[in-house]
């Protein structure tokens, strides 16, 4: 674990960018089934609407990777992130792989845009995380064909 160098952020936005152009469609499938998943975190929040339309801005997330910066960030944070912009923490160690991994975190948020009847409205950051969640186990633990996800009979694997 060292300290993250504009170098070592420039090595870091290049694998970002492979691991997520190799996984365009499963980031989009991970924001869709988060989009129309009921509420699950307040048993007393009222039901969530149908969606009615749904738009992930996957070139985006490409353009968030390559220009995020190098800033101070609060919090003690890795990294945070805008509308706009993607800033890594230049005071906390990271290892590669961490720094990989933030780059593409910062990246997803503000990409996904729903329509619930009252137009487009970004993605809550809640829902945003568990996104994430999904797409990081995707990745992680489960096979790539998608009958394997579905079912336990697939012989694929």
């Amino acid at each position: 674990m060292s300290l993250v160098t504009n170098a070592r952020l420039a090595r870091a936005k290049y694998q970002a960018v492979r691991r997520v152009i190799g996984n365009e469609d499963r980031i989009v499938d991970c924001f869709v089934r988060t989009a129309n998943m009921p509420a699950y975190c307040n048993r007393f929040s009222r039901p969530r609407q149908k969606i009615a339309r749904i738009y992930v801005k996957t070139d985006e997330i490409l353009k968030r990777i390559r220009i995020a910066i190098l800033t101070d960030v609060k919090d003690n944070c890795y990294g945070e992130s805008d509308d706009v912009e993607v800033c890594i923490s230049k005071v906390m160690e990271m290892t590669d792989e961490e720094l990989v991994t933030t780059l593409i975190h910062e990246a997803l948020h503000y990409i996904c845009y729903t329509d619930r009847g009252y137009g487009y409205r970004c993605m809550c950051t809640r829902d945003e995380h568990h996104a994430m969640f999904l797409y990081h186990r995707d990745i992680q633990d489960y096979p790539t064909c998608v009958s394997c996800i579905e079912t336990t009979d697939c012989d694929c694997c």
